[in-house]
């Protein structure tokens, strides 16, 4: 009499954890370049947001609430700050603060210039910050010009893309001053 066994042999055990161990590792690429996917796609949302809300607002303090240019704080031949006053004399500030290359853009009220410790931080891990001030005629507009041929101010933005790595995002905007008597402004 024959004896029957029932069962897997060896061969057919290893063959099988092998094949369940490459399913698992592409599935596991799979998963990893998702997640990958998602966390890109966070951060640059985040970005995206933050320097909006930073570019809008300054747009409005330069195209609604800027009267008067008091001064410009240059650095390496680029407008990094600009102090001015509103309609209603109050002085403004907007500047670039902070040492080091990750900077913190800043607004205040007051005569004094923003600093880090400051409450009224635009936007943090700010690479470089420049205004580009011009007339009608495209020259550029500087403090010895009359604030009323002042009719655009270029904005540019180039920030870090997260808090470690060293790569950049450059955003740009513009405002048109519209309390002055240039007329390509917003509002006449």
């Amino acid at each position: 009499m024959r004896c029957q066994r029932s069962g897997f042999t060896l061969m057919e055990i290893l063959l099988s954890i092998m094949l369940l161990g490459v399913l698992a590792s592409v599935a596991g690429l799979f998963l990893i370049t998702g997640v990958k996917g998602f966390v890109l796609t966070k951060q640059n949302t985040t970005l995206a947001q933050k320097t909006n809300l930073a570019l809008g607002r300054m747009t409005k303090e330069l195209t609604v609430e800027m009267d008067n240019i008091v001064s410009l704080t240059s650095s390496g031949g680029n407008v990094i700050g600009i102090s001015y006053t509103t309609p209603d004399g109050i002085r403004r500030n907007l500047l670039m603060a902070g040492s080091g290359t990750r900077k913190l853009l800043m607004l205040n009220t007051g005569t004094t210039a923003p600093t880090a410790n400051d409450d009224e931080v635009l936007m943090d891990n700010v690479s470089d910050f420049a205004l580009d001030l011009d007339q009608a005629d495209g020259s550029a507009w500087s403090t010895s010009d009359d604030f009323d041929e002042l009719s655009l101010v270029g904005i540019t933005l180039t920030v870090f893309v997260n808090e470690v790595d060293s790569d950049t995002k450059t955003f740009t905007s513009a405002a048109n001053p519209r309390n002055n008597l240039t007329l390509n402004g917003p509002y006449e």
